[in-house]
C-alpha cells in the first residue's frame, strides 16, 4: 500500500508539472523520500523537455517548506548513454591510449551527448591531437546513431573538482551516494562531466583507501582519508559542516 507522503508528494510534482520523475519511494529505515529521474532528462539549464540540478535544488527546498518532507532526487544513468560511452572508451584505449586516459558522456538532450575527455597523465599531449581524436568520435556517433555535442578536455576546463575538494564533500555528506555527491558538488561550483566520471574517481580514491562504498551504495571517508580532510572548528572547516549538514538533514 502506498504512504500518504508518497501520494501527496505525487500529486504535488502533477500540480507543479513536473513530469519527469520515474518513481517515488521511501528509503528503509529512512525519513528521505527518493525521487528517481533518469539521466537523459537533466541538461545544462532547465527547458521544457529537461529539468536541471539548480531547479533540483530549488525544488527540493520547496518540498521541504510547503509539503515538511525530505527528498533525495537520484538520477538514473541511460543505459544507451552506458553502451556508447563503453564503445568510445574501447575505440579511444586502441588508438589513442598514450593521449587519452578516459571519455565520459553528459547527457545534452535525447540522443545528443557531449563528450569529456581525460587526458593521460604524464602522457603525450593530446591537444595537438584534437582534430584526430575528434574525427574519431563524430566517427563512432554516426555509426552508431549518436549525435555529438561539445567535446572537452576536463583538464583545461578547470572547473572539475580536485580528489580534495571531492573527499570534502563526502565527508561533509556522509554516507552519500554518486548522484547526491554530483548534485551538491554542482551546487558549489564545480563541473561534473557525469556520474560516470564522479564514480570513477570515488572508485580510484577507494582503491587508494580513502574512503569505502557500503553495500547501499554509498560513500563514506576511512580513517585515512579522514585524516587528510583538513578539519577543525574553524566555520568552513569540514567538520563544522559536516555538522551543520547533519543538522539540515535532521530538520
Amino acid at each position: 500500500m502506498q504512504s500518504p507522503e508518497i501520494t501527496r508528494l505525487q500529486d504535488y510534482l502533477q500540480a507543479k508539472k513536473f513530469t519527469f520523475a520515474v518513481g517515488i519511494h521511501a528509503r528503509p529505515n529512512q525519513v528521505d523520500l527518493i525521487v528517481s529521474l533518469p539521466e537523459s532528462v537533466v541538461g545544462a539549464k532547465a527547458t521544457k523537455v529537461t529539468t536541471s540540478s539548480h531547479q533540483l535544488a530549488i525544488l527540493k527546498t520547496r518540498i521541504a517548506q510547503e509539503l515538511g518532507l525530505n527528498v533525495q532526487f537520484v538520477i538514473l544513468r541511460d543505459p544507451m548513454q552506458q553502451k556508447v560511452e563503453a564503445g568510445l572508451n574501447a575505440l579511444l584505449q586502441a588508438r589513442f591510449s598514450d593521449q587519452i586516459s578516459a571519455a565520459f558522456l553528459s547527457v545534452q538532450s535525447e540522443g545528443k551527448f557531449d563528450v569529456w575527455l581525460e587526458p593521460t597523465i604524464g602522457g603525450i599531449d593530446c591537444r595537438p591531437l584534437l582534430p584526430k581524436v575528434n574525427a574519431a568520435i563524430a566517427e563512432y556517433f554516426r555509426v552508431v546513431g549518436a549525435k555529438i555535442g561539445t567535446v572537452r578536455l576536463v583538464g583545461l576546463e578547470g572547473s572539475t573538482p580536485s580528489a580534495s575538494i571531492i573527499m570534502r564533500e563526502t565527508k561533509r555528506l556522509a554516507p552519500v551516494g554518486a548522484d547526491a555527491l554530483k548534485q551538491s558538488l554542482t551546487e558549489r561550483g564545480s563541473i561534473i562531466p557525469s556520474v560516470s566520471w564522479l564514480e570513477s574517481k570515488l572508485d580510484t580514491l577507494r582503491r587508494r583507501n580513502m574512503l569505502v562504498r557500503l553495500q547501499s551504495g554509498e560513500y563514506v571517508l576511512t580513517e585515512g582519508g579522514l585524516a587528510v580532510v583538513p578539519h577543525g572548528k574553524q566555520r568552513h572547516s569540514s567538520d563544522v559542516e559536516r555538522a551543520l549538514a547533519l543538522g539540515r538533514a535532521k530538520w
